[in-house]
């Protein structure tokens, strides 16, 4: 993660990254506020239950979403099973 959007995430600190089992920054995840545990966010966007599953008809203002300024660089990859 760039440095841009590494400050433009410094308002949301249990956001960060897993500590890899080297000890070496791993993937970056939502972690606990009381004890930082990680937070398993697999579901989040295919459950009915979860926060982001139906963001187009959310209540207004049950959601914000916050624009990012300028360019920034990511690498990563992401994945959907269909069966």
């Amino acid at each position: 993660m760039d440095e841009d959007l590494t400050r433009q995430l410094q308002p949301w600190p249990t956001y960060r990254p897993m500590q890899g089992i080297d000890g070496a920054p791993g993937d970056f995840a939502n972690h606990c506020p009381r004890c930082g545990t990680p937070q398993e966010d697999l579901y989040l966007h295919s459950e009915p239950d979860q926060p982001f599953f139906d963001i187009p008809h959310a209540a207004p203002g049950s959601i914000k979403l916050t624009p990012l300024i300028g360019t920034i660089r990511l690498s990563g990859n992401e994945h959907f099973t269909v069966e």
